[in-house]
């Protein structure tokens, strides 16, 4: 399942207990897909519940749909906020770099571009990472 497809699932599980006659056994079925998910989300993320994943997610749209329509404060603030909750969070890092580039704010200590960098190297090739920590010296 898709990240940004989560919140979808959450809602139709919830939407299959509701509407379930208890006699089915679709509520007891949605009911653990639900604790499943919960179960992902504290695995892999600082987050306990799917519904903490979901919120900070759709705090990250709003900061990248700010981003996208140049309202560069706005959207720093939201991925700072994003941040406090995952500071792990790739994207966020990085786009909130975008960010303060484009506010002409200078590079953070340590460089916000050097976070995102650090935090991917364990998923991305050496080969990729050495040109973009290239392309970015430029």
């Amino acid at each position: 399942m898709k990240a940004g497809r989560i919140a979808e699932a959450t809602a139709s599980l919830r939407k299959a207990i509701r509407y379930s006659d208890g006699e089915d056994g679709i509520d007891n079925l949605a009911r653990g897909q639900l604790r499943l998910l919960d179960d992902i989300i504290r695995d892999s993320s600082p987050f306990l519940t799917v519904d903490e994943f979901i919120e900070n997610q759709k705090l990250f749209d709003q900061a990248f749909e700010c981003l996208r329509r140049k309202e560069y404060e706005k959207s720093a603030g939201l991925f700072r906020r994003v941040l406090e909750n995952h500071p792990g969070h790739v994207q966020s890092h990085g786009n909130l770099g975008l960010a303060e580039a484009a506010l002409g704010h200078k590079a953070t200590e340590p460089p916000l571009w050097h976070i995102s960098i650090k935090l991917l190297r364990s998923t991305l090739r050496t080969d990729l990472l050495f040109t973009i920590e290239e392309a970015l010296k430029q």
